[in-house]
This record gives C-alpha cells, structure tokens and sequence, in this order.
C-alpha cells in the first residue's frame, strides 16, 4: 500500500477529520506557521511526498507548476515531484463531504482513482460541490522524467 499522506493548507485543515489521521499532516505539524506562503508550503509537501489538499487553487496550480519547472539536472539533481494537488470548494461540512466521497467520484481514463493514484501519479484534483472529480495530471519535474527515461534505455539495453 503506498505511504501516501495528505498535507491541508490553513483554508482547509478543519476538515482533515474526514481522513484516516495517520494520513493527516497540517502546517503546524511539518512546522510551519499559519502565514506560510503558498511557495513554503509546496516544497514542503514535495519534501514529505504529500498530497496537497486546499481550498485555494487559484494560486495553488500556478504556483505548483512554476515549482515543478524548477528542477534541473545541472542543479544537483532536486527533484520538485509533487505528489499531487486537491482543490475543495469553501464551506466545512462541503469539503468533509467530499473528502470522505472523493474515492466514488475520481475517474480518469474511464478507470477509477484511488488516493494512492493521485500520489503515485501525481493528479491534480478538483472536486466540486455536486458531480464528479476532474483529475488532470500535474507535469513530472525534469529530474524524475529523465531519471526514467535513462532508466527505460538501461532496460531495454539489458534485455538485447
């Protein structure tokens, strides 16, 4: 099962209850306080390979693909994967809802997604109040996408 975690941006931590708290990481507990910038909080959720959850998106996406833009071999190869991004809308009993809902309303590709697709393929996740999920994927960082390229050459250089 993967080791994947959750981490709530400040707009959304009071509805982190409707998750498994094992799975549950907030600002306070990685550290940072309740002012840290969006840009904090994302290199910490890559640090800590979390899903990053918030009702904040609008700055959330932009902000995570300029962060994934960063990384570059020639800078001592960090990596700025992201484990994915879920977008709630506003209001508690909403995003509890759809917290605990997600599972029954993510489908991508005509298959069903579960948590640990969003953190394994990096999706980013928008669910509204009413509907399904739209799940679009975030892009890999440069590192992680090369990484797997020299990784299919080795492989098929091993198997001729």
């Amino acid at each position: 099962m993967p080791l994947y975690r959750f981490l709530f941006d400040r707009d959304v931590e009071a509805a982190a209850d409707a998750l498994p708290a094992s799975r549950v990481l907030t600002l306070a507990k990685v550290g940072l306080h309740a002012s840290a910038s969006d840009d904090t909080i994302i290199d910490v959720a890559c640090t800590k390979r979390c899903i990053i959850v918030t009702a904040n998106g609008q700055d959330f996406h932009p902000a995570a693909l300029k962060y994934i833009s960063q990384s570059s071999r020639r800078r001592q190869g960090r990596c700025h994967d992201l484990r994915g991004l879920v977008v709630l809308p506003t209001g508690l009993e909403t995003q509890r809802r759809l917290l605990r809902e997600a599972p029954q309303r993510m489908r991508y590709g005509g298959r069903c997604v579960t948590w640990g697709d969003v953190w394994a393929r990096s999706y980013y996740v928008r669910l509204a109040k009413n509907g399904p999920a739209q799940i679009d994927t975030l892009p890999r960082c440069q590192v992680c996408e090369q990484n797997e390229i020299d990784r299919q050459k080795r492989e098929r250089a091993r198997l001729m």
